[in-house]
């Protein structure tokens, strides 16, 4: 009955007797049939046993036959439950072996107690081994035979059994049957309805109702290709910051719904994936597919989500959508889900509405390579290899150091090291980023204490606002304080500052304490003048890529006389990065006095 409802509202390939969730319960479901079974048997087997005894005991002989070959028979399959395990054979064959005792009692003498045991203990019995279709089945089927059999003694045309009773142990005994019967049926019913409903949690998505991320790969069809998409309410999260929670949770139900009514439409299949992400199956030999290719039936998808709008309190709610999608091979279904999401990766970092999966330039290779990246990095912090190197910042006009700067360097597998530029998405993507900051930040500390040379290192915002930093810092700066180095926090301008306040305080807090405070790559990504207005910085390094297009981008130029004009005025140090020899001459026509 389960299956039936299930395989209505799920995909046919899905297949839930093949999750780990369902074959955790059928084995413990099996392996409590087996214990009513051994019970059962055991039960059973002590009815005929104690007659023996009785009858050996008190000297009579005659019924010692009709104990002994039940005995002999429930001990066998008594044995071979407990050695073997039990199946749907074993249960179909202990209901029978039930049948024969029943009636077996029914037409022995001194039998009557057990035919009464086992008419009354039958029900519950099928019911807890077969379930509620089987049981009510195998219920109705005995007590027919049982009504059957006393009729036709009653008609002279079997043997006289001795269910004889008086006509108030008739309805009495009848009442409680008709009574155990009703409340496991009833109870039966409940069971389903409450395994039913557990299916209902692990199968479906309890927001939306829609199939989960399990169940989508479950139902991955079998020997045979299929696309796969993954559908993402891009603009989700600046809704919600917008509108609040409640308005997100419309957004999402809305997008689940509609998708859902197209999926029913076009003859395909949709779930519900992580946070505001939707799948798709469509199987190859889809009609769908047979009147357009993958490209244009994702582009008439895009187009028609983007169309659908939600209009809450009279205000219109345009989700915007991203779908990254592949076509997978009928052997190529481990990797499903991790290719779709590949290719919903690359059109975020492309900047495209769909994306599909490329066989040719596998997109994979960038996922295992920031596997390694990251694996490498970890080992390194784990293992401490990281090791800090120090590059001279050199006064072009004078020749001498003015300072040195800090370099992370990451040990690779052969032993040599690296810079940590590549590593560095990586690790702000998996929180390890603050780990190489506070390194450099320790190593920066021990070679001001050994040398008595300023050095700078880098740090971003999100070093400032982690846990603790800030108070890590003040630590090193007041550890160093009357020491005769000096440390020189730069800031990166390539990440927005947004916490202005917040960065406020910590450069006042480590600037009282004799630290400088530098903007670092000014001139690229979120750089502006407000940068400079409203934090209390001392030294402007000027980004390396816009330094290289001087010579050939005479606006670059013009930005950087700007910048060197407005730091002069305003009393702050500017550094050059990257200065070949051929601009050294170039630089020095600006005006000495600007650059260091």
């Amino acid at each position: 009955m389960l299956n039936k409802k299930i395989s209505q509202i799920l995909p046919k390939e899905y297949n839930y007797k093949k999750t780990v969730w369902y074959n955790k319960l059928a084995s413990d479901i099996t392996s409590n049939k087996r214990r009513q079974l051994l019970v059962a048997y055991f039960s059973t087997i002590l009815f005929p046993a104690v007659f023996l005894v009785i009858d050996l005991l008190s000297g009579e002989n005659r019924y010692i036959i009709n104990y002994t070959i039940p005995l002999l028979i429930l001990g066998i399959v008594f044995f071979y439950i407990l050695c073997i395990g039990s199946s749907d054979k074993i249960i179909t064959l202990t209901i029978l072996t039930a049948f024969a005792g029943f009636f077996l009692a029914a037409y022995l003498p001194q039998g009557r107690q057990v035919s009464i045991f086992i008419m009354i203990a039958f029900t519950p019995f099928v019911f807890n081994l077969t379930g509620l279709v089987r049981g009510a089945i195998w219920t109705l089927f005995f007590f027919g035979t049982v009504a059957l059999s006393l009729t036709l003694s009653s008609l002279y045309i079997l043997p006289e059994s001795n269910l004889i009773f008086a006509d108030y142990h008739l309805l009495m005994i009848s009442l409680s049957i008709v009574i155990v019967f009703v409340l496991i049926y009833s109870g039966h019913l409940q069971y389903e309805k409450h395994l039913h409903n557990l299916f209902t949690i692990l199968i479906f998505d309890s927001a939306t109702g829609l199939p989960n991320k399990d169940t989508m790969i479950k139902s991955f069809p079998q020997n045979k290709g299929f696309i796969i998409a993954i559908v993402r309410i891009q603009n989700f999260s600046t809704l919600s910051s917008l509108f609040g929670y409640e308005i997100a949770e419309k957004i999402l139900l809305f997008v689940a719904k509609t998708l859902d009514e197209i999926a029913q439409r076009d003859g395909f299949s949709c779930f519900k994936l992580l946070g505001h992400e939707f799948g798709i199956l469509i199987n190859e030999d889809s009609s769908l597919l047979t009147r357009q290719n993958i490209d244009d039936l994702l582009n008439v998808l895009w187009f028609e989500l983007q169309s659908i709008k939600l209009i809450e309190r009279d205000q219109e709610f345009c989700p915007a959508y991203r779908i990254g999608a592949a076509r997978i091979q009928a052997e190529g279904t481990a990797d499903a889900l991790s290719r779709a999401d590949i290719a919903l990766n690359m059109a975020d970092k492309l900047l495209l509405n769909i994306y599909i999966y490329n066989e040719l330039f596998d997109d994979r290779i960038h996922v295992r390579r920031s596997s390694e990246l990251y694996a490498m990095l970890l080992d390194n912090i784990r293992n401490n290899c990281l090791k800090t190197v120090y590059q001279p910042v050199v006064n072009t006009a004078s020749g001498d150091i003015a300072w040195y700067e800090a370099l992370l360097r990451v040990r690779k597998r052969d032993g040599s090291y690296e810079s940590v530029y590549n590593y560095l998405p990586i690790a702000k993507n998996t929180g390890l980023y603050n780990q190489l900051t506070r390194f450099v930040l320790k190593s920066a500390c021990e070679f001001i204490l050994n040398t008595g040379n300023d050095v700078s290192i880098n740090i971003t915002l999100g070093d400032i606002i982690h846990p603790g930093f800030m108070e890590e810092v003040i630590r090193i700066c007041e550890l160093i304080r009357d020491k005769k180095g000096n440390l020189i926090i730069e800031i990166l301008e390539s990440e927005e500052l947004i916490e202005i306040n917040l960065s406020r305080r910590f450069i006042q807090a480590i600037q009282e304490l004799g630290c400088l405070v530098a903007i670092d790559d000014f001139g690229s990504g979120y750089s502006n003048f407000s940068t400079l207005l409203n934090l209390p910085i001392n030294i402007v390094k000027i980004d390396g890529q816009l330094m290289k297009s001087v010579q050939s981008d005479i606006h670059a130029l013009s930005m950087i006389e700007s910048i060197a004009d407005f730091c002069h005025k305003a009393g702050k140090k500017i550094v050059a990065e990257y200065i070949e020899d051929e601009l050294i001459w170039l630089l020095n026509e600006l005006n000495p006095r600007k650059l260091i």
